[in-house]
């Protein structure tokens, strides 16, 4: 699991976010394509609503925005990352 500060990542990624409107690995089985080329969009071009989802183009370069990060065992046993 990994923790992130929304602004920080804001501040670090900037225009390589892109968000997506609902849960895309929450679609409903259904024939035909369920994500399409515009299920995720630039941040300029997202409505005005809430996003479920984003994505940053390219990965976390700067590791500033990560405040926290643990490894989740089967177990339940968490081990705090450093």
């Amino acid at each position: 699991m990994i923790w992130l500060s929304p602004l920080k990542v804001l501040e670090a990624e900037g225009i390589r976010l892109e968000l997506a409107s609902h849960n895309t690995g929450a679609i409903a089985r259904r024939s035909g394509p369920q994500k399409a080329a515009d299920t995720f969009v630039p941040l300029f071009r997202f409505p005005d609503r809430l996003p479920a989802e984003l994505t940053m183009l390219g990965g976390l370069d700067d590791m500033t925005p990560v405040f926290r990060a643990e490894r989740c065992f089967r177990d339940g046993r968490r081990l705090l990352l450093t």
